[in-house]
């Protein structure tokens, strides 16, 4: 046995003692834990942050268009390197303008499209778009009710660009979403219009914050000033104007009471009974959108100047050419319900 002091030497060395934040500092950090904002329990993931403010996002700066935005703009609008198609329409003047594109990614999308631009399994074009252009593409003429503006959202919906929507062309685009058989864009189109009823209206569209420029053309300095998203703006004749050329296309165009009541609704809130009735599409309005029109409470404030507004437009409906009676018209708005 060797002797106590002996043993004493191969005995393991204590440890060093372990560092770490001190006490103090751990109070600190579990204070300033505390301090934070804690989701509820049983809830996970915890809520997103509201939205920021409408005004605050409206004056969010416009991104550059990106490079591939950029090209899809030249190749659609401009030059058709790579287009198997051409939609050529007539303007009011006589002008001509052209649109490119892929018959494939326009008949996957649109049924109609599809009937026209693949008849055959895709072998060639049916009837007036088997005419073929000096680059061997198909050249289509579509409804003359389809505009080329309304048309060139057609396109960018397609191609997935940021859309270029204003007010004033909001009626053409909803028609030719409805005659093209496009659901998901005419959805998406007037929820736009919900949201944007009595912005401005002019030459250059009003765009979503963060879109580019996809017309083709060149955005001067007068046109960027107005590049942004206002969701309620001074209410002009035009705006009066397409707000109520839009509810005609949805109370007369195979309708769904959702939309038509929730635009009617807006249209009352957004604009004055004298600036609807001041409007000259008021004189336009079909029988079924003007009864429509007729079952918003606001519209009553004066009978007095209802009445006279609902003489001058039926007077302006006699004048009208070949116009039907009204037991032989359709209407879709629901008669109000019998006390």
């Amino acid at each position: 046995l060797k002797p106590i002091s002996a043993l004493g030497r191969w005995r393991k060395k204590p440890s060093a003692p372990l560092r770490g934040p001190s006490v103090v500092a751990m109070v600190a950090l579990a204070t300033e834990a505390d301090a934070l904002p804690q989701p509820p329990k049983g809830e996970w993931p915890p809520p997103s942050p509201a939205p920021p403010p409408q005004h605050l996002a409206a004056a969010a700066p416009r991104t550059a268009p990106s490079r591939r935005d950029a090209a899809l703009e030249d190749e659609i609008f401009h030059c058709g390197y790579f287009a198997d198609v051409t939609f050529r329409f007539h303007g009011f003047a006589g002008e001509v303008e052209e649109i490119y594109g892929q018959r494939a990614l326009f008949s996957l999308l649109s049924p109609v499209l599809r009937n026209l631009l693949l008849p055959s399994g895709g072998k060639s074009c049916n009837g007036e778009a088997a005419v073929q252009d000096a680059d061997g593409r198909c050249r289509v003429v579509l409804d003359p009710a389809i505009t080329a503006r309304a048309f060139r959202e057609v396109a960018r919906y397609v191609y997935r660009l940021p859309p270029r929507l204003s007010i004033e062309v909001l009626p053409e685009v909803l028609l030719a979403a409805r005659l093209l058989s496009l659901d998901e864009f005419e959805e998406s189109t007037i929820a736009w219009g919900l949201a944007n009823l009595g912005g401005p209206v002019g030459d250059a569209p009003v765009s979503p914050v963060g879109s580019s420029d996809n017309t083709g053309r060149g955005v001067d300095a007068q046109e960027e000033a107005t590049l942004t998203l206002v969701s309620v703006g001074p209410a002009t004749t035009r705006s009066v104007d397409a707000a109520l050329s839009c509810y005609e296309r949805l109370c007369t165009l195979d309708p769904q009471p959702v939309r038509t009541d929730a635009w009617q609704q807006a249209l009352l809130q957004t604009f004055s009974s004298e600036q609807i009735f001041a409007s000259a599409t008021f004189l336009s309005l079909s029988p079924c959108t003007m009864r429509g029109l007729l079952l918003g409470e606001l519209l009553h404030a004066d009978p007095g100047v209802l009445w006279l507004a609902c003489l001058d437009w039926a007077n302006s409906l006699a004048g009208r050419p070949n116009a039907l009676p009204w037991s032989q018209l359709t209407c879709v708005v629901p008669r109000p319900a019998a006390a």
